[in-house]
């Protein structure tokens, strides 16, 4: 899975900030749980739209992880 592929499964752009998709992945999770809609087309659609969630997640937090290491390191490189 890409980012191109998850956004489109959350029903988003590309350009999605992450608040954008955390919204997007609760809409729909409240839409097609299974819990609530027993139609198995459903809980196949809840299932990718979970994977895409988690995609995206790990995407932001490899992010957030680089931009914090790159900072750490320019600090470090001054001393």
């Amino acid at each position: 899975m890409n980012r191109t592929e998850a956004t489109q499964i959350l029903m988003l752009s590309s350009d999605a900030t992450f608040d954008d998709i955390k919204y997007a992945y609760r809409k729909l999770s409240l839409k097609l749980h299974p819990d609530r809609n027993k139609n198995e087309k459903d809980g196949r659609r809840f299932k990718n739209v979970l994977k895409a969630y988690h995609f995206l997640k790990g995407q932001n937090r490899l992010k957030n992880y680089n931009y914090k290491n790159k900072s750490t390191q320019k600090k470090s490189s001054y001393n």
